[in-house]
């Protein structure tokens, strides 16, 4: 069997998969044919997420009106009008061949064990979306929405319980890029699994940036980090963000505090 490669070089990479997995060759070709066909099997889960992650947002904002808070905003890639099959926000929500094979040289490397048979299990974000809060707090409360969901609409619910297997969530912190997020996995019945990514505005450009730095380092890794590079600048301005939004958080919540206070003073 051909040596696993050490750099990721997709040529060499798909030798060494094509080597140790045969019944997947020519690997190249049957992962693409296998996300081409993704696109089209998971349309109505892709569908299902779409309408829930609709009411979600209602929900969570309604709720945030009745409480008198601050006003709250949200949107989302997946809801925009005449999104539909082949669309191009459609074809963005699936995971590109050659970082599926990045993604399956680093797994990999630990054990051997991925192949086309398991991909689905064991790559989690092969669909993966997105919904941008206005802050840090907004995010947090749509993230606790989807940690205990409540659905006031029976046929909805009913819908739900045929469709979804489970959703965990978590914060996605990650100190060494300078990401902070939170992170939901969508299971279905069906199989699919989609990774379901929260973050605040403020974070969207830093996560395009982010995604080009990625694209980089991944064809051209870094051995050391060095002082001024746009590398290390573009990590620690995703800190900086991060304190930034704790802090906005931190003050939305003392001035809603005192402000009910304040009311509940006058009341008595």
């Amino acid at each position: 069997m051909t040596d696993f490669p050490q750099i990721f070089e997709r040529r060499v990479y798909l030798n060494w998969h094509n080597s140790k997995f045969s019944e997947d060759k020519p690997f190249g070709a049957k992962l693409e044919d296998f996300m081409e066909k993704k696109k089209v099997s998971s349309y109505d889960d892709i569908i299902f997420l779409r309408r829930l992650i609709t009411y979600s947002i209602k929900y969570v904002s309604d709720k945030q009106n009745v409480n008198n808070d601050l006003e709250i905003k949200f949107t989302s890639p997946i809801l925009i009008d005449n999104f539909k099959l082949g669309c191009p926000e459609y074809n963005d929500l699936f995971k590109r061949p050659i970082s599926i094979l990045n993604k399956l040289w680093r797994k990999n490397k630990k054990d051997h064990s991925i192949s086309l048979t398991n991909l689905n299990e064991r790559i989690t974000d092969l669909i993966r979306t997105r919904i941008i809060g206005d802050t840090l707090f907004s995010c947090e409360l749509i993230a606790n929405y989807f940690n205990n969901i409540i659905i006031e609409d029976d046929s909805f619910q009913s819908d739900y319980n045929t469709k979804i297997m489970n959703i965990s969530v978590e914060p996605e912190i990650k100190m060494e890029a300078g990401y902070f997020a939170f992170h939901l996995l969508v299971q279905f019945y069906s199989g699919n699994i989609i990774e379901l990514q929260i973050n605040s505005s403020i974070f969207e450009k830093w996560r395009s940036l982010s995604h080009l730095l990625y694209d980089k380092i991944r064809l051209e890794p870094i051995s050391e980090f060095q002082l001024g590079t746009k590398e290390s600048r573009l990590i620690s301005l995703g800190h900086l963000f991060h304190i930034a939004e704790c802090e906005l958080d931190r003050l939305q919540k003392e001035l809603r505090e005192e402000g009910s206070e304040k009311v509940k003073n006058r009341l008595t």
